[in-house]
């Protein structure tokens, strides 16, 4: 898939003006657990907090939200925030519906986004904030000329653990040096040892927790609590599974 040719289909429809089903698309992929996992606030948005929440976007003038239109469909959205025109940066983030994922349309997306941001002079710096266990984005950021600026530690608390942000940034020029080379496939930073060590890092975190659970099933089990058992059980597999699938990625 040729990236740039696939980038020049997708659409990006401000959010405000889009009608009415596009907006209520966007909430409906915004609810996917998966996405909604990777964001600061991982609730589910009702449709009055969405409402509002245009609202407050068409009053604003620092933030700007798009729909991400792909053959007719509405398959994720993306926006940037903090927009400062005097010091032309802003920040960005995106999300695509998972029907979509593995078609390498999260690489086309990026693509378009950068493209139509850097346009122009109003954004000279455009600045992200990523979960450290979401490996996968902080990946792709990294191949289109991102780097890593920092780390928030302990910033986002989930369930009884905090969890880490990653800041990455480009510039207009770094992503003008990388562009023709990204269109052609070429990435800037495949073998980044770093992917790796992350990845390795997060199957630790996953297997602290499963430690845990079987401890806790064994305090159960000494109880004869076989209802609460079988939910903790539930739980070693799916992180067991979790486990797997980041494993595999090592190989890849």
């Amino acid at each position: 898939m040729e990236i740039r040719s696939v980038a020049e289909k997708i659409q990006l429809i401000d959010v405000v003006t889009a009608p009415q089903d596009v907006a209520s698309r966007v909430l409906s992929i915004r609810n996917e657990e998966e996405i909604r996992e990777m964001m600061y606030n991982n609730g589910v948005i009702s449709e009055n907090e969405h409402s509002a929440w245009l609202n407050k976007l068409a009053a604003a003038d620092d933030r700007k939200f798009f729909a991400v239109v792909y053959d007719g469909d509405v398959i994720g959205g993306v926006g940037m925030d903090s927009i400062d025109r005097v010091n032309r940066r802003a920040n960005w983030a995106f999300y695509l519906s998972k029907e979509q994922r593995g078609k390498g349309l999260g690489k086309a997306l990026e693509f378009r986004a950068l493209e139509t941001f850097f346009a122009g002079d109003e954004i000279n710096k455009l600045n992200c904030e990523v979960m450290s266990f979401n490996a996968s984005v902080i990946k792709l950021h990294k191949q289109f000329g991102f780097s890593v600026e920092g780390t928030r530690r302990a910033h986002i608390r989930r369930d009884v653990e905090y969890c880490d942000v990653v800041l990455l940034g480009i510039t207009a020029s770094e992503w003008r040096a990388v562009r023709d080379n990204i269109a052609k496939g070429q990435w800037s930073s495949q073998n980044d040892p770093q992917y790796y060590m992350d990845l390795i890092d997060r199957i630790q975190a996953i297997r602290g927790r499963n430690n845990k659970n079987w401890m806790d099933l064994l305090r159960l089990s000494f109880k004869l609590s076989p209802k609460e058992a079988a939910q903790i059980v539930s739980s070693i597999y799916q992180d067991d599974g979790e486990i797997s699938e980041l494993a595999k990625k090592l190989l890849t």
